[in-house]
């Protein structure tokens, strides 16, 4: 796992990620380290039964500058790193 996302694998709000990427890793928008006063965390929950769910952190900064389309492509590179590292999407 890189430090590019998290995960949580119970419903419970209050249980901990089973992994939580360092809270200083690079931002995806422009890969300055994030810091707790400048950070989004962006959360991806599957659809239907799923237990697992991922989430990501960017600048707040430079994600309210993003475009929609700058946004979907951060998206997508997380989607796909989830994925490469054969993690279940559903």
């Amino acid at each position: 796992m890189g430090d590019l996302y998290g995960w949580f694998d119970s419903p419970d709000p209050n249980a901990p990620p089973v992994y939580d990427p360092p809270h200083g890793a690079a931002c995806p928008y422009c890969g300055l380290p994030m810091t707790d006063d400048d950070v989004r965390t962006h959360s991806m929950i599957a659809a239907q039964d799923a237990t697992r769910s991922y989430f990501y952190r960017t600048h707040r900064t430079c994600d309210k500058q993003a475009s929609p389309g700058q946004q979907q492509s951060i998206f997508s590179a997380v989607l796909s790193a989830i994925e490469a590292d054969g993690l279940p999407i559903v």
